[in-house]
């Protein structure tokens, strides 16, 4: 199977200004595993590219190692009150929130 967006896809986008939003929202996350995925993370390194993540610990190892990446917090982290959002912003730059959590204005 062939890659939907080849190498000069991304470079064309990054270079307009668009970035490339790589998720890795595995619920579980071995920090061996995560430095074998580190070349592919040090190819799309950029302050325009963002990372979507899931696990806490994967979002620290990144912005020790990655700090021009955007981390964003996936929706499926389930942040449905302000203790767990507080807490999240602690790891990530933003976070999706569920859909009820966006229809409710008081949150």
């Amino acid at each position: 199977m062939a890659p939907e967006l080849s190498e000069r896809d991304v470079m064309q986008l990054n270079n307009a200004g668009i970035g490339l939003r790589i998720p890795l929202t595995n619920h579980d996350a071995e920090l061996q595993e995560y430095k074998s995925y580190r070349p592919f993370l040090e190819k799309y390194h950029r302050s325009v590219n963002s990372v979507i993540v899931t696990n806490d610990d994967l979002a620290e190892w990144i912005r020790a190692d990655f700090p021009d990446f955007d981390i964003e917090a996936s929706v499926i982290k389930n942040i449905d009150n302000h203790k767990k959002l507080e807490s999240a912003l602690k790891y990530y730059d933003t976070a999706v929130l569920p859909m009820p959590c966006n229809q409710d204005p008081e949150f």
